[in-house]
C-alpha cells in the first residue's frame, strides 16, 4: 500500500510538472512598447498596437509614453531590459533615445523593433527590425502633388516638424529634392513648428503679416498643415488660392481633404505598421527571423480619391 501511495504521488507530481511545462511553453511573449508622445498620428499607432494585443493571445504588451522626453524614454528602455522582456518596441523621441535603445538592447540580446521612426546610422547588428514608411518618398510625393497644383510655378513655404527628428529630416529632404528639379519653384520660407497646429498657424500668420507671397505650403504633418489652413482662413484667403499639403493621413488630415483645406496628404497605415512591428517582435523573440527593413507604403490622398477613405 505504501508503494502504491508513492506511485500515486509520483504520478501526480509528474502530471503537475507536465502541466507547469506546458503552461511555460504556452506563455505569451512579453513585449514592451515605448512611444514618444501622445499626438493624433502616434495615438493611431498606439490604438492599433493595443487592438493587436487584445486579439493575439500569443503576445502580452506593456505600453508606455515618454511624453516627448528623451531621458524618460531611455529610462523606460533600461527598465524593460532589467525586467527581461522578450522583445522591446520603440517609437523614438529623438536620435539619442534611438541610439540608447540600440546600445542597451544589443548588450542584453533582446530583440528590438523600431516602429515609424528609424534609428540613427545605417548599419545595425543583432536582432533589430525597422518598420516604417519611407519619409523621403513621402516628401517627394507631397511636393510633386503641390507642384502640379500650382503648375510648377510659384513660391513655396515648408513647415518642418521637430528638427533632428528622422521624419522631419527625411520629409524635408524629399521636398527639397523636388524643388531642386523644378526651376519655376522658389523656396521662400522654411521653419519648424514642432509638430504643433497652433505653432504652424502662428508661423503662417507671421509670414502673411509681413507680406510674404505664397502659392503652396508643404507641412511635415497634417496637424501643422491644418494650422496653416486656419491661418489662411483668418486672413481671408479662400481655398485654392494657396495650396496646403499635409502628411500622415490622420483622420483630421482626411477631414481636411474633404473640406478643401488641404490639397494632399500622405497616408501612413498605422494598423499595418502596428501589425508588422508586433509580428516581427514576436518572431524574433521566439527565435525566428525578421527583415531589417519593413517598408509600409505611403498612400497619396487627394480630393479626387478621398471617397475611398470616407469611413476612416
Amino acid at each position: 500500500m505504501k508503494h502504491a501511495g508513492l506511485l500515486v504521488l509520483l504520478a501526480a507530481a509528474a502530471g503537475l510538472m507536465g502541466a507547469l511545462s506546458a503552461g511555460s511553453a504556452d506563455a505569451a511573449t512579453r513585449i514592451y512598447v515605448t512611444l514618444s508622445r501622445s499626438e493624433k498620428f502616434i495615438d493611431g499607432i498606439r490604438d492599433a498596437i493595443l487592438r493587436e494585443d487584445q486579439a493575439d493571445n500569443e503576445v502580452e504588451v506593456t505600453l508606455e509614453l515618454a511624453n516627448g522626453d528623451s531621458a524618460t524614454q531611455q529610462k523606460q528602455i533600461d527598465d524593460a531590459v532589467a525586467k527581461k522582456y522578450d522583445a522591446i518596441m520603440v517609437l523614438t523621441v529623438d536620435d539619442a533615445s534611438g541610439q540608447h535603445a540600440l546600445d542597451r538592447v544589443r548588450k542584453a540580446g533582446i530583440p528590438l523593433v523600431f516602429v515609424n521612426t528609424p534609428p540613427p546610422g545605417a548599419e545595425f547588428t543583432g536582432k533589430v527590425s525597422i518598420v516604417a514608411c519611407n519619409d523621403i518618398v513621402a516628401g517627394r510625393l507631397q511636393m510633386r502633388m503641390l507642384s502640379r497644383a500650382i503648375h510648377d510655378q510659384g513660391n513655396v513655404a515648408v513647415i518642418r516638424g521637430e528638427d533632428g527628428h528622422a521624419a522631419t529630416d527625411d520629409r524635408t529632404q524629399g521636398i527639397k529634392e523636388i524643388l531642386a528639379t523644378h526651376p519655376g519653384l522658389k523656396l521662400v520660407e522654411s521653419e519648424s513648428a514642432h509638430w504643433s497646429r497652433d505653432t504652424a498657424e502662428q508661423l503662417v500668420s507671421g509670414w502673411l503679416d509681413h507680406g510674404v507671397h505664397l502659392d503652396a505650403i508643404a507641412a511635415n504633418s497634417d496637424e501643422m498643415a491644418l494650422g496653416a489652413a486656419e491661418a489662411l482662413r483668418k486672413h481671408g484667403i479662400t481655398t485654392g488660392k494657396i495650396f496646403v499639403g499635409g502628411n500622415d493621413g490622420t483622420s483630421h488630415g482626411l477631414d481636411g481633404i474633404k473640406s478643401g483645406d488641404l490639397a494632399v496628404t500622405m497616408r501612413q497605415d498605422t494598423a499595418a505598421m502596428a501589425h508588422m512591428a508586433l509580428l516581427n517582435a514576436r518572431t524574433m523573440a521566439q527565435g525566428g527571423y525578421a527583415q531589417l527593413y519593413e517598408w509600409v507604403p505611403y498612400e497619396i490622398v487627394l480630393p479626387s480619391n478621398i471617397g475611398q477613405y470616407a469611413a476612416q
